[in-house]
């Protein structure tokens, strides 16, 4: 692709259990890697945290979750904090 679409491009990235040390809210070491591997190369990552996906209970709420990730991964270089209360 060329670099100015590049730049533009957004991945979404399905963050699930897998993606986090276990009883934790943690990203591990690999998932920071992919993340930091992904934006060298220009790229945006809007990231969907399994926990927040499997509250949203209509399509509706979906689409609405994935637009707002796909928003704030294009105004910055954003990675979601869990909250500490979850």
């Amino acid at each position: 692709l060329p670099k100015q679409m590049i730049r533009k491009s957004v991945v979404v990235e399905v963050d699930g259990p897998t993606h986090f040390y276990r009883n934790s809210y943690h990203w591990t070491s690999f998932s920071k890697l992919k993340h930091r591997l992904l934006t060298t190369l220009g790229l945006k990552v809007a990231h969907v945290l399994y926990f927040d996906w499997a509250k949203l209970s209509t399509e509706r709420d979906k689409i609405a979750y994935l637009k707002r990730a796909v928003a704030q991964a294009q105004r910055q270089d954003f990675i979601p904090r869990p909250r500490a209360s979850q």
